[in-house]
């Protein structure tokens, strides 16, 4: 008899919580709480918002970069304690003296997997903190193959690409996006541009933003082949769901928008 696999999935949440700018015991308890209650629904992977720790302002967060280590040391901490996974993003004084905003992807041991630093910087970031300069690596976690973006990082098209190619099927985002301002239509990003993103590389995209009422919310888990599951508006929430092989593999099938990227218009596939 042939033993036949089931296959691979993992479930996400989605923190849609805030960080308290310059109030770090009480942003770590707010991870805790998110953390705890994620995985009491039967969580392995959470996702916080954009420079949680610190609250996001870049000018706070650049001047708490020293203590960067000792964050992310608290939420590995935090990690092994509740038996789940999660990515956090911290500021972060690199050895070359720059400052970065960074996230980190810790296992449900307290175990680093992954450590990334922000290549495309917005607004005041620009004054405070340095690009970093190469993409996120890649780790398996579940069966699934991982990598990190931040926030405005993933509203360029060669972000999720490069990703993509190079054999990812879930990114994760922490975010902090805040409401429009003369043009700019900030609920678009997590309405149309990050499910775009997700369809035209045939990946998952978990993107989890702040809650209000300073950030917009709407945080999102975006699949291959269209809307996963949602937060409903600014209010604080865990979004729950399963990231499922076999979706992804149907999807990819259905839809080979990315191996056709490849081939020159009018050549054979």
């Amino acid at each position: 008899m042939i033993a036949i696999s089931e296959p691979s999935r993992l479930r996400v949440a989605l923190a849609q919580i805030t960080g308290v700018v310059d109030e770090y015991e009480l942003n770590v308890h707010t991870l805790s709480s998110a953390m705890r209650e994620a995985r009491e629904l039967g969580a392995e992977l959470v996702v916080s918002p954009e420079l949680l720790i610190t609250g996001y302002d870049p000018e706070v967060a650049a001047r708490l970069a020293p203590e960067g280590d000792v964050m992310r040391a608290r939420v590995a901490e935090l990690a092994a304690d509740h038996g789940v996974a999660v990515v956090v993003s911290t500021p972060e004084l690199g050895d070359d003296g720059r400052v970065y905003i960074t996230a980190t992807l810790f296992d449900a041991h307290g175990r680093q997997l992954l450590h990334h630093r922000k290549t495309r910087l917005y607004g005041r970031e620009k004054e405070y903190f340095s690009p970093g300069d190469r993409r996120s690596g890649l780790v398996t976690v579940n069966g699934f193959r991982v990598g990190l973006a931040i926030c405005y990082e993933i509203e360029f098209g060669d972000c999720a690409r490069e990703l993509a190619l190079r054999g990812a099927d879930l990114i994760l985002v922490p975010t902090a996006i805040e409401p429009a301002e003369d043009l700019v239509v900030t609920e678009d990003v997590p309405r149309i541009l990050v499910p775009a993103r997700a369809i035209e590389n045939q990946v998952v995209i978990a993107y989890t933003n702040h809650c209000g009422p300073r950030f917009i919310g709407r945080s999102v888990l975006a699949g291959a082949c269209g809307l996963a599951a949602n937060a409903e508006g600014q209010a604080r929430q865990l979004v729950v769901a399963d990231v499922r092989e076999d979706l992804l593999t149907a999807s990819r099938a259905a839809n080979p928008y990315l191996h056709e990227s490849l081939i020159e218009p009018g050549g054979a596939g």
